[in-house]
């Protein structure tokens, strides 16, 4: 059966492609550098060019500032710890990289969400307040600013900014994943009944259908490749193929498979690596 289902995957080639929830398209994942506080990914025949994934943010506060009619508002952002650390300069200096500067952030991303905890604490202050959180600049992954309504130097902006530098209050998060290989989706029913509309396939009285090896892999080989997973851009795979050829019992080269609703869609889940995974509260 091994020996069967290699010589099939050599007539339907099978395509595997590379997707992200961010786009990583260009970037060679299979070289790229990890550090404790970031990730280096080179871009596509290049060592030396790329961009960063940092892994780990401290967050900045910078001074209250005055909006004019009552209002104030504090800016707490969100920034790599590795900008400027011992290891990521001596990286980049000893390496000669040459840093893209971009964010590679998902769009799905948590980015400045401020806590419940701190929302109840503007409450208790007594302050009326809103929240806008910005997409930060390179290499910031965002900033939040919060407005609201006092007097300069107040006793409620006081503690708000004590509480603000003491505590846990903004949170980010997302998460990178590369596709290793797609989801396989085989229908095997379908496939089924199109050989057994066509002749190549029997059925006995026990619901069993049947048929040779040599024609069941030559003319389900023709069948239409949807009915195997494929798309547009990808061929029948190896994992299509030895799903079907495995939903059959061998005897006498002779392959036999009855239909039962377990094996009406046969699957292999599709196959994820983690580049990186950051959920922080700062």
């Amino acid at each position: 059966m091994k020996k069967l289902i290699a010589l099939c995957c050599v007539i339907c080639a099978s395509i595997i492609s590379l997707n992200s929830h961010a786009d990583l398209s260009g970037y060679a994942i299979d070289k790229r550098k990890i550090f404790s506080d970031f990730i280096f990914l080179p871009i596509k025949g290049s060592e030396k060019q790329g961009s960063f994934l940092y892994t780990r943010y401290k967050k900045n506060i910078l001074p209250a500032v005055n909006l004019g009619g009552g209002w104030r508002s504090v800016t707490l952002s969100l920034s790599p710890t590795a900008i400027d650390s011992t290891a990521y300069n001596q990286f980049i200096l000893s390496n000669g990289i040459v840093d893209n500067r971009k964010n590679i952030i998902p769009t799905d991303a948590t980015l400045c969400l401020l806590s419940n905890a701190a929302k109840q604490k503007i409450t208790d202050l007594g302050l009326i307040y809103v929240t806008n959180v910005l997409v930060g600049g390179y290499p910031k992954a965002c900033s939040l600013t919060i407005r609201y309504y006092t007097t300069s130097q107040s006793t409620q902006e006081l503690a708000l900014l004590d509480y603000l530098n003491t505590n846990n209050v903004i949170s980010l998060s997302f998460r990178i994943e590369e596709l290793v290989s797609p989801a396989v989706n085989v229908s095997f029913h379908d496939i089924i009944y199109e050989l057994y509309n066509n002749d190549v396939l029997q059925k006995d009285a026990m619901n069993y259908y049947y048929g040779s090896i040599a024609s069941i892999t030559y003319h389900a080989a023709n069948v239409s490749p949807i009915l195997f997973g494929a798309t547009d851009t990808t061929g029948i795979s190896f994992d299509a193929w030895e799903l079907f050829l495995n939903a059959f019992s061998l005897s006498n080269k002779t392959l036999k498979a009855q239909l039962t609703s377990s094996n009406e869609i046969l699957i292999v889940p599709a196959v994820e690596e983690e580049i990186v995974n950051v959920n922080t509260t700062l």
